[in-house]
């Protein structure tokens, strides 16, 4: 469970700025050292956090959200306790690997890919923060994320030319990939129902994790 020692790790800019705060947290909350968060696919680290949070804050969690039937935008409180897993359904190319396939269905060409975990995350951040310093004004937000799930695209594995083809891919075949990427991905199922106050329309919608999750006096 959290403790206040870890509350010293969520006060702590330097690892805000830095990009590691919630990997700290977890390696403080996880009893088990030998288990290494980077390594932890996303929807696992999310799992984590999520009992983390539960455990230092209760299972109430009230957040911004909009209402996607008239666009109000209200404070829901919603409920971690109970959240369904999402496991993983998708048998990888070889038994006990990271390593999925899927055939883009414009192009015809096989993808190999990986599911994200937190180094890699983490890079992708450092990438786009990176673009930001420089001035770019395109953030690059998928081909980044996608060239960070791509291992091979038929059999090309070479990472700068994955990096032209990623860029270059279609973006009929792009959509499908990330979806299919989405649908796949193991996790918690963040999906929950919201009842509008200004229009009294009932909705699912995915629950943001704002900066309320770990800090609650903030909405």
């Amino acid at each position: 469970a959290m403790t206040a020692k870890e509350e010293d790790i969520l006060t702590s800019r330097a690892l805000l700025k830095n990009g590691t705060l919630l990997t700290q947290l977890l390696k403080s909350c996880i009893l088990n050292k030998t288990i290494n968060p980077d390594e932890m696919l996303i929807g696992d680290r999310n799992a984590i956090l999520v009992g983390i949070c539960v455990t230092g804050y209760g299972a109430d969690y009230a957040v911004n959200v909009t209402c996607p039937a008239c666009g109000q935008d209200f404070v829901n409180h919603f409920s971690l306790a109970g959240l369904k897993l999402k496991n993983l359904t998708v048998k990888p190319v070889q038994p006990n690997t990271n390593l999925f396939e899927f055939t883009l269905p414009s192009s015809g060409q096989v993808v190999h890919f990986k599911l994200l975990n937190g180094q890699d995350e983490t890079e992708v951040a450092k990438i786009m923060e990176s673009k930001k310093k420089l001035g770019n004004p395109v953030e690059a937000g998928v081909t980044t994320r996608l060239f960070q799930s791509v291992v091979s695209i038929n059999g090309e594995s070479e990472r700068s030319r994955v990096k032209y083809l990623v860029e270059n891919m279609r973006a009929l075949d792009s959509r499908a990939l990330r979806k299919y990427i989405d649908d796949i991905e193991p996790g918690v199922d963040m999906s929950q129902k919201i009842l509008c106050s200004a229009c009294d329309t009932q909705s699912e919608v995915v629950m943001p994790l704002g900066m309320s999750f770990f800090w609650p006096d903030i909405t």
